[in-house]
Protein backbone atom coordinates (compact mmCIF):
# COMPACT_ATOMS: atom_id res chain seq x y z
CA UNK A 1 0.00 0.00 0.00
CA UNK A 2 2.83 2.33 0.93
CA UNK A 3 4.65 1.53 -2.30
CA UNK A 4 1.54 2.25 -4.31
CA UNK A 5 1.07 5.61 -2.61
CA UNK A 6 4.71 6.42 -3.18
CA UNK A 7 4.29 5.54 -6.87
CA UNK A 8 1.25 7.78 -7.20
CA UNK A 9 3.01 10.69 -5.49
CA UNK A 10 6.08 10.35 -7.69
CA UNK A 11 3.99 10.17 -10.82
CA UNK A 12 2.04 13.30 -9.83
CA UNK A 13 5.29 15.12 -9.09
CA UNK A 14 6.56 14.31 -12.57
CA UNK A 15 3.34 15.59 -14.10
CA UNK A 16 3.57 18.79 -12.05
CA UNK A 17 7.23 19.13 -13.05
CA UNK A 18 6.44 18.75 -16.76
CA UNK A 19 3.57 21.23 -16.49
CA UNK A 20 5.85 23.68 -14.71
CA UNK A 21 8.58 23.32 -17.38
CA UNK A 22 6.02 23.75 -20.14
CA UNK A 23 4.65 26.90 -18.51
CA UNK A 24 8.16 28.34 -18.14
CA UNK A 25 8.79 27.60 -21.83
CA UNK A 26 5.60 29.39 -22.85
CA UNK A 27 6.41 32.38 -20.66
CA UNK A 28 9.93 32.62 -22.14
CA UNK A 29 8.51 32.54 -25.67
CA UNK A 30 6.02 35.26 -24.78
CA UNK A 31 8.74 37.46 -23.31
CA UNK A 32 10.93 37.00 -26.40
CA UNK A 33 8.02 37.81 -28.66
CA UNK A 34 7.09 40.89 -26.64
CA UNK A 35 10.68 42.15 -26.71
CA UNK A 36 11.03 41.49 -30.43
CA UNK A 37 7.59 42.54 -31.71
CA UNK A 38 5.76 44.51 -29.10
CA UNK A 39 2.82 46.38 -30.62
CA UNK A 40 1.92 47.76 -27.20
CA UNK A 41 5.26 49.55 -26.95
CA UNK A 42 4.29 52.04 -29.69
CA UNK A 43 3.65 55.36 -28.06
CA UNK A 44 -0.04 56.11 -27.67
CA UNK A 45 0.64 59.55 -29.18
CA UNK A 46 0.71 58.05 -32.67
CA UNK A 47 -2.10 55.52 -32.24
CA UNK A 48 -5.83 56.09 -32.81
CA UNK A 49 -5.05 59.24 -34.81
CA UNK A 50 -5.55 60.00 -38.50
CA UNK A 51 -2.26 61.35 -39.87
CA UNK A 52 -2.27 63.42 -43.09
CA UNK A 53 0.34 63.95 -45.78
CA UNK A 54 -0.25 66.23 -48.78
CA UNK A 55 1.10 64.69 -52.00
CA UNK A 56 2.19 67.64 -54.12
CA UNK A 57 2.45 65.43 -57.22
CA UNK A 58 -1.29 64.79 -57.43
CA UNK A 59 -2.83 67.21 -54.93
CA UNK A 60 -4.37 64.41 -52.85
CA UNK A 61 -3.96 63.61 -49.17
CA UNK A 62 -2.46 60.37 -47.92
CA UNK A 63 -3.69 59.12 -44.54
CA UNK A 64 -2.11 56.82 -41.97
CA UNK A 65 -3.94 55.25 -39.05
CA UNK A 66 -2.48 52.81 -36.48
CA UNK A 67 -4.37 50.91 -33.83
CA UNK A 68 -3.34 47.84 -31.80
CA UNK A 69 -1.49 46.00 -34.56
CA UNK A 70 -3.72 47.13 -37.44
CA UNK A 71 -2.80 49.71 -40.06
CA UNK A 72 -4.73 51.76 -42.59
CA UNK A 73 -2.37 53.48 -45.03
CA UNK A 74 -4.36 55.16 -47.79
CA UNK A 75 -2.36 56.56 -50.74
CA UNK A 76 -4.85 57.80 -53.35
CA UNK A 77 -3.68 58.38 -56.89
CA UNK A 78 -4.95 60.74 -59.56
CA UNK A 79 -6.34 57.87 -61.64
CA UNK A 80 -7.81 55.53 -59.04
CA UNK A 81 -7.77 54.70 -55.35
CA UNK A 82 -5.72 51.49 -55.53
CA UNK A 83 -2.04 51.25 -54.69
CA UNK A 84 0.62 48.86 -53.45
CA UNK A 85 -0.57 49.24 -49.85
CA UNK A 86 -4.09 47.97 -50.37
CA UNK A 87 -3.22 44.59 -48.83
CA UNK A 88 -1.37 46.07 -45.85
CA UNK A 89 -3.75 45.65 -42.92
CA UNK A 90 -1.61 44.49 -39.99
CA UNK A 91 1.79 45.15 -38.51
CA UNK A 92 4.19 43.88 -35.88
CA UNK A 93 6.46 46.33 -34.13
CA UNK A 94 10.18 45.94 -33.58
CA UNK A 95 10.86 48.14 -30.61
CA UNK A 96 14.65 47.90 -30.97
CA UNK A 97 14.79 49.62 -34.37
CA UNK A 98 11.35 51.33 -34.29
CA UNK A 99 10.18 49.45 -37.37
CA UNK A 100 6.70 48.36 -38.37
CA UNK A 101 6.72 45.11 -40.33
CA UNK A 102 3.57 45.00 -42.45
CA UNK A 103 1.78 41.86 -43.57
CA UNK A 104 2.41 42.81 -47.21
CA UNK A 105 6.20 42.40 -47.07
CA UNK A 106 6.83 46.11 -46.53
CA UNK A 107 8.35 47.95 -43.59
CA UNK A 108 7.89 51.41 -42.11
CA UNK A 109 10.47 52.97 -39.82
CA UNK A 110 9.25 55.50 -37.28
CA UNK A 111 11.89 58.26 -37.31
CA UNK A 112 10.42 60.93 -35.06
CA UNK A 113 7.10 62.13 -33.70
CA UNK A 114 5.26 64.34 -31.27
CA UNK A 115 1.56 64.96 -30.65
CA UNK A 116 1.11 66.79 -33.98
CA UNK A 117 3.88 65.44 -36.21
CA UNK A 118 5.04 62.02 -37.45
CA UNK A 119 8.10 61.29 -39.59
CA UNK A 120 8.54 57.86 -41.21
CA UNK A 121 10.86 56.21 -43.71
CA UNK A 122 8.94 54.22 -46.31
CA UNK A 123 9.98 52.84 -49.69
CA UNK A 124 13.28 54.69 -49.46
CA UNK A 125 11.63 58.06 -48.79
CA UNK A 126 11.22 60.14 -45.67
CA UNK A 127 7.60 61.24 -45.35
CA UNK A 128 6.11 63.74 -42.91
CA UNK A 129 2.57 63.40 -41.56
CA UNK A 130 0.52 65.84 -39.49
CA UNK A 131 -2.66 65.67 -37.43
CA UNK A 132 -3.76 68.98 -38.97
CA UNK A 133 -4.43 68.70 -42.70
CA UNK A 134 -3.47 72.33 -43.36
CA UNK A 135 -0.14 71.89 -41.58
CA UNK A 136 0.71 69.14 -44.05
CA UNK A 137 -0.06 71.36 -47.06
CA UNK A 138 1.93 74.26 -45.61
CA UNK A 139 4.92 72.03 -44.86
CA UNK A 140 5.05 70.51 -48.36
CA UNK A 141 4.60 73.96 -49.94
CA UNK A 142 7.53 75.42 -48.02
CA UNK A 143 9.77 72.48 -48.85
CA UNK A 144 8.84 72.64 -52.56
CA UNK A 145 9.04 76.42 -53.06
CA UNK A 146 11.57 77.20 -50.33
CA UNK A 147 9.21 79.78 -48.87
CA UNK A 148 5.97 79.74 -46.91
CA UNK A 149 2.64 80.48 -48.57
CA UNK A 150 2.36 83.93 -46.93
CA UNK A 151 5.88 84.73 -48.17
CA UNK A 152 5.00 83.45 -51.65
CA UNK A 153 1.86 85.60 -51.78
CA UNK A 154 3.68 88.68 -50.50
CA UNK A 155 6.34 88.27 -53.18
CA UNK A 156 3.88 87.85 -56.05
CA UNK A 157 0.83 89.77 -54.84
CA UNK A 158 1.75 92.82 -56.89
CA UNK A 159 0.38 91.03 -59.95
CA UNK A 160 -3.17 91.42 -58.57
CA UNK A 161 -2.55 95.00 -57.44
CA UNK A 162 -1.33 96.05 -60.87
CA UNK A 163 -4.08 94.26 -62.78
CA UNK A 164 -7.02 94.87 -60.48
CA UNK A 165 -9.96 96.57 -62.16
CA UNK A 166 -13.08 98.31 -60.90
CA UNK A 167 -16.68 97.96 -62.07
CA UNK A 168 -16.36 100.54 -64.83
CA UNK A 169 -13.28 98.87 -66.27
CA UNK A 170 -14.96 95.47 -66.02
CA UNK A 171 -17.80 96.62 -68.31
CA UNK A 172 -15.25 98.04 -70.71
CA UNK A 173 -13.31 94.77 -70.90
CA UNK A 174 -16.46 92.68 -71.36
CA UNK A 175 -17.70 94.90 -74.19
CA UNK A 176 -14.36 94.88 -76.01
CA UNK A 177 -13.63 92.73 -79.08
CA UNK A 178 -10.19 91.69 -77.83
CA UNK A 179 -9.46 88.37 -76.19
CA UNK A 180 -9.28 88.98 -72.40
CA UNK A 181 -9.16 86.99 -69.20
CA UNK A 182 -10.65 88.13 -65.90
CA UNK A 183 -9.67 86.25 -62.73
CA UNK A 184 -12.17 86.35 -59.86
CA UNK A 185 -10.99 85.51 -56.34
CA UNK A 186 -13.21 85.70 -53.25
CA UNK A 187 -13.13 85.01 -49.52
CA UNK A 188 -14.05 81.35 -50.01
CA UNK A 189 -10.99 80.73 -52.17
CA UNK A 190 -9.03 78.48 -49.79
CA UNK A 191 -7.26 75.89 -51.96
CA UNK A 192 -3.57 76.04 -52.83
CA UNK A 193 -4.60 77.24 -56.31
CA UNK A 194 -5.63 80.54 -54.71
CA UNK A 195 -1.92 81.09 -54.08
CA UNK A 196 -0.55 79.47 -57.25
CA UNK A 197 -2.86 81.62 -59.42
CA UNK A 198 -0.43 84.49 -58.83
CA UNK A 199 2.29 82.67 -60.76
CA UNK A 200 -0.17 81.70 -63.48
CA UNK A 201 -1.19 85.33 -63.89
CA UNK A 202 2.48 86.33 -64.19
CA UNK A 203 2.91 83.79 -66.98
CA UNK A 204 -0.21 85.03 -68.78
CA UNK A 205 0.79 88.68 -68.53
CA UNK A 206 4.16 87.90 -70.10
CA UNK A 207 2.36 87.00 -73.35
CA UNK A 208 -0.78 89.13 -73.20
CA UNK A 209 -1.64 92.39 -71.46
CA UNK A 210 -5.40 91.71 -71.38
CA UNK A 211 -5.25 89.91 -68.05
CA UNK A 212 -7.32 91.35 -65.21
CA UNK A 213 -8.18 90.65 -61.59
CA UNK A 214 -11.54 91.39 -59.99
CA UNK A 215 -12.30 91.08 -56.28
CA UNK A 216 -15.43 88.97 -55.79
CA UNK A 217 -16.35 91.10 -52.76
CA UNK A 218 -16.96 94.00 -55.15
CA UNK A 219 -19.53 92.16 -57.26
CA UNK A 220 -23.09 93.47 -57.21
CA UNK A 221 -26.45 92.70 -58.80
CA UNK A 222 -25.82 95.05 -61.73
CA UNK A 223 -22.62 93.21 -62.65
CA UNK A 224 -24.30 89.81 -62.32
CA UNK A 225 -27.16 90.94 -64.56
CA UNK A 226 -24.73 92.29 -67.13
CA UNK A 227 -22.77 89.04 -67.16
CA UNK A 228 -25.93 87.01 -67.68
CA UNK A 229 -26.98 89.21 -70.61
CA UNK A 230 -23.67 88.55 -72.30
CA UNK A 231 -23.77 84.80 -71.86
CA UNK A 232 -26.19 82.16 -73.09
CA UNK A 233 -24.78 79.01 -71.52
CA UNK A 234 -24.13 79.74 -67.82
CA UNK A 235 -26.41 81.25 -65.18
CA UNK A 236 -24.15 83.51 -63.15
CA UNK A 237 -24.62 84.27 -59.48
CA UNK A 238 -22.47 85.53 -56.64
CA UNK A 239 -21.85 81.92 -55.50
CA UNK A 240 -20.63 81.01 -58.97
CA UNK A 241 -17.65 83.32 -58.48
CA UNK A 242 -17.06 82.96 -54.75
CA UNK A 243 -15.77 79.37 -54.65
CA UNK A 244 -12.77 77.50 -53.23
CA UNK A 245 -10.95 77.88 -56.58
CA UNK A 246 -10.02 80.97 -58.63
CA UNK A 247 -12.59 81.56 -61.36
CA UNK A 248 -11.59 82.65 -64.88
CA UNK A 249 -13.93 84.34 -67.34
CA UNK A 250 -12.80 84.68 -70.96
CA UNK A 251 -14.37 87.41 -73.07
CA UNK A 252 -14.09 88.29 -76.76
CA UNK A 253 -16.25 90.03 -79.37
CA UNK A 254 -18.46 91.63 -76.71
CA UNK A 255 -19.45 88.30 -75.16
CA UNK A 256 -18.25 85.67 -72.68
CA UNK A 257 -16.74 82.78 -74.61
CA UNK A 258 -15.46 80.60 -71.77
CA UNK A 259 -15.34 80.18 -67.99
CA UNK A 260 -13.58 77.71 -65.73
CA UNK A 261 -11.95 77.08 -62.34
CA UNK A 262 -8.18 76.94 -61.92
CA UNK A 263 -7.43 73.42 -60.70
CA UNK A 264 -3.78 72.38 -60.75
CA UNK A 265 -2.34 68.90 -60.27
CA UNK A 266 -0.78 69.32 -56.86
CA UNK A 267 1.74 72.13 -57.27
CA UNK A 268 1.96 71.60 -61.02
CA UNK A 269 -0.05 74.22 -62.89
CA UNK A 270 1.76 73.68 -66.19
CA UNK A 271 -1.43 73.01 -68.13
CA UNK A 272 -2.31 76.70 -67.69
CA UNK A 273 1.10 77.99 -68.77
CA UNK A 274 0.76 77.25 -72.46
CA UNK A 275 0.19 80.15 -74.81
CA UNK A 276 -3.58 80.38 -75.31
CA UNK A 277 -3.69 83.82 -76.92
Amino acid sequence: MNQFCYYIIMKNNKIIYYIFVFMIFIIVLMIINILKYNILSIDKKIQNITWYRYNYNNGLYETLYLKNGTIEYFKPTSTNNTNSLDNCTKYSYNKKNSTLKLNCNKTIKVVAYDKDFLSIDFDGKNEKFFTNIEDSLNYEFEVYFQKSMPEYRKEKNQVTEINKINEEKLYEVLSDNEYSKIIFIGNRCTTVECTLILDIMEKWISTNQNIYYYDVNELNDNIIDYLNKNNNTTKYSYDYFDTSYPKVIVSQFNSIVDGYDIQCTGFNCGKYYKNEF
